[in-house]
């Protein structure tokens, strides 16, 4: 058995110990954490129309926010679906940022132009780790 004084530091040092699980627990639930991506779309010809493709995934509930940048001065029509609910971001430039709130993946990122050329596409997402 031991002293009193020792039992005493025993269960000290067993609380503090599962009151540091406990954070470190609460932790991985609760901060977000980002994760970057980052990926080019290469125009091609579809319909008569240059068009580019290319899908992603998210995780449901995570907010994304990126960036895409064209050629300076080729207007570019970038559009972000998803299978539901459809159409989660349009906007039209050279460059430009967006923000969408994940709700189902896959994500296809689509752009159009009318000129063949290289869309480049970077950003994140933040999702807690458990």
């Amino acid at each position: 058995m031991g002293t009193r004084a020792q039992q005493r530091r025993t269960r000290q040092a067993l609380t503090i110990g599962v009151i540091v699980a406990a954070i470190v627990v609460l932790a991985l639930v609760a901060i977000p954490v980002p994760h970057g991506f980052a990926f080019s779309i290469v125009e091609r010809p579809v319909a008569g129309e240059w068009s580019g493709e290319a899908n992603r995934s998210f995780p449901v509930g995570a907010t994304v926010l990126g960036t895409w940048t064209g050629p300076t001065g080729v207007s570019v029509v970038v559009r972000i679906y998803s299978s539901s609910p459809g159409l989660a971001f349009q906007g039209t430039g050279s460059s430009g940022s967006f923000s969408f709130k994940a709700a189902s993946s896959p994500y296809s990122f689509v752009t159009e132009s009318v000129t063949n050329q290289t869309i480049s596409v970077a950003g994140s997402f933040a999702m807690p780790l458990l």
